[in-house]
């Protein structure tokens, strides 16, 4: 489908938010789902695959949705050079996002870039468990790499913050929030949702476990069809009905989503 470009917006050294018009993905997009963009031009398809990219918000009376995009190669760079009125081929919205279960709090995990699903997620969780707290622990390598912040602040999101350079909030990783965060509300029944680097959600996984916490897990990964045709974004889960007791789940499909118990990490 056709996508019209309504406006970018530099958030961040390297982090860009994409605003475009589509009734269709504004409405039906689900916390957790993504589109996926065609990020060449149509006579060349250089580069040829799609990149797929987080719902962040919408705005269904406006038929309006936003991505966030980090500027890492020929793909992100052919976005950002996109002027508005410029269509965008795009698909969405994808995969299986966040199932949304109640709970005395709802701990959301972010990683840089991460946030942007967790944000729109934050908005679900408020409307449907009013009497819930919903708290958001955001990590970034540097100050500038905080984003979101703003989203979850107008949604009366509690907000923690860590910079691995200590040059904003807690200095060290977002994880050691969420160890602090399960010790003091040990007694409450409580629900994490992350997402981020593998490396912070492997980490996540562990200490949720360790815990007995109810944990979900938004992976970043390559999705080149976006519909499971390719099988290019494979992800390891255990599959107790399987001999080997493990089995392959396609991320763009089964996922980018899932129970954080179920993945073998690497």
């Amino acid at each position: 489908m056709k996508c019209e470009l309504i406006s970018q917006q530099e958030l961040a050294p390297e982090i860009m938010m994409l605003t475009a018009r589509e009734s269709k993905i504004a409405r039906e997009s689900l916390p957790g789902q993504f589109v996926n963009i065609a990020c060449a031009d149509s006579r060349s398809y250089d580069p040829l695959l799609r990149r797929p990219f987080s719902v962040y918000r919408v705005d269904e009376s406006e038929g309006i949705f936003a991505v966030l995009y980090v500027l890492r190669g020929r793909g992100t760079m052919f976005l950002k050079d996109r002027k508005p009125g410029d269509l965008l081929d795009c698909l969405g919205p994808l995969g299986t996002g966040f199932e949304l279960a109640e709970a005395d709090i709802h701990l959301l995990i972010a990683g840089g870039c991460g946030a942007a699903p967790l944000a729109l997620l934050a908005q679900h969780l408020r409307r449907k468990f009013p009497n819930s707290k919903v708290k958001a622990l955001l990590g970034a390598q540097t100050a500038l790499g905080v984003v979101c912040e703003a989203d979850f602040a107008t949604s009366g999101i509690e907000l923690a913050i860590s910079t691995e350079d200590a040059s904003r909030g807690r200095g060290g990783v977002v994880t050691d929030l969420l160890d602090e965060q399960l010790t003091s509300a040990d007694s409450e029944k409580i629900r994490i949702y992350a997402c981020g680097p593998n490396p912070m959600l492997k980490r996540v996984a562990e200490i949720s476990a360790r815990r007995h916490v109810p944990c979900q897990v938004s992976l970043e990964t390559v999705m080149a069809c976006g519909v499971g045709v390719c099988v290019g974004c494979a992800v390891k889960v255990k599959d107790e009905s399987s001999p080997s007791g493990w089995t392959y789940e396609r991320c763009c499909v089964e996922g980018p989503v899932f129970d954080a118990e179920r993945i073998l990490w690497e």
